[in-house]
């Protein structure tokens, strides 16, 4: 099981994999396009699995005023 979505404290990305069976986080994965405390955020959009891959579709902005579209793939296992 996956689950995607923002880490409202420091606006991070937060992608996550859990055990199916126990619940556990598998796991994890945590993006912040210019690190914190600098007004910058980033969060997940769109999330697929297609067969042992996880694709991940959201956006960033940081502090300078840029704001990024992001995609990345993850192994499902």
């Amino acid at each position: 099981m996956f689950a995607s979505g923002q880490e409202t404290v420091n606006g991070m990305w937060l992608v996550r994999a859990y055990d199916a069976s126990g619940g556990g986080v598998l796991w994890e994965d945590r993006f912040q396009p210019s690190g914190r405390g600098d007004y910058s955020y980033s969060v997940t959009q769109a999330l697929a699995v297609d067969g042992r891959r996880v694709f991940v579709a959201g956006s960033g902005f940081n502090a300078a005023g840029n704001l990024d579209l992001i995609v990345r793939a993850y192994a499902a296992n």
